[in-house]
């Protein structure tokens, strides 16, 4: 992630869920640019940590995805849902079923 590296398909568990495979798991969810659009942990965490200066949503960047922005739309229009409405929120992540 500090990378700033686009994913999909990746086997492996739900981040502080061991017990769960993630939709990545699946093929049927990406991350976006993860630097631009972190993974919020329950304790306000950012991952990656150099993602902690994009956590400020309301000054959009290169980059970020916004609620109304084009990739958000292109995946809204194809059935799939987008973790920056979860709270915490998970900006970079889109998936078909919403998990």
């Amino acid at each position: 992630m500090a990378d700033d590296n686009t994913s999909a398909f990746n086997c492996r568990q739900v981040t502080g869920d061991p017990g769960r495979l993630s939709r990545h798991s699946w093929g049927d969810a990406i991350d976006i640019n993860p630097v631009e659009n972190p993974y919020v942990d329950v304790r306000g965490t950012s991952h990656p940590p150099n993602g902690r200066t994009y956590l400020d949503r309301d000054r959009p960047r290169p980059g970020m995805i916004t609620p109304d922005g084009v990739v958000t739309r292109a995946f809204r229009e194809i059935g799939w849902y987008w973790g920056g409405r979860w709270s915490p929120p998970d900006y970079q992540h889109f998936s078909e079923e919403g998990g």
